[in-house]
């Protein structure tokens, strides 16, 4: 929880401001597009047992937190394999396009 402080600091001023940004760039990409596809996570999951940085850790949510933050619609699907291991695409669309999205994740599956 954000404790009333850090309401008025400038830590989340500056945070809704990129909020702000990273949303209109969203509206700005639909323009030309009806989905992004991209990674799920930034690379292949580590080995059960391996010890990852917590850098690391944090840096799987990297590319499906975009989707949160501009409050757009997001999937993931499947998407083959690397290696002998399974992976992931995101599907992401324009904020109201729920449905469209679901309907094109079925499509890739």
């Amino acid at each position: 929880m954000i404790a009333q402080e850090e309401f008025s600091g400038r830590y989340y001023t500056k945070a809704l401001d990129a909020k702000a940004l990273l949303v209109k760039e969203f509206e700005k990409a639909f323009k030309n597009c009806d989905v992004i596809v991209m990674p799920t996570v930034p690379r292949l999951p580590h080995k059960f047992g391996e010890e990852i940085s917590l850098e690391d850790m944090y840096n799987y949510d990297t590319l499906t937190v975009l989707a949160n933050i501009a409050e757009i619609p997001a999937i993931s699907v499947p998407a083959g394999k690397i290696e002998d291991v399974p992976v992931g695409i995101q599907l992401m669309a324009a904020s109201g396009k729920d449905l469209m999205l679901l309907d094109i994740a079925e499509r890739f599956e």
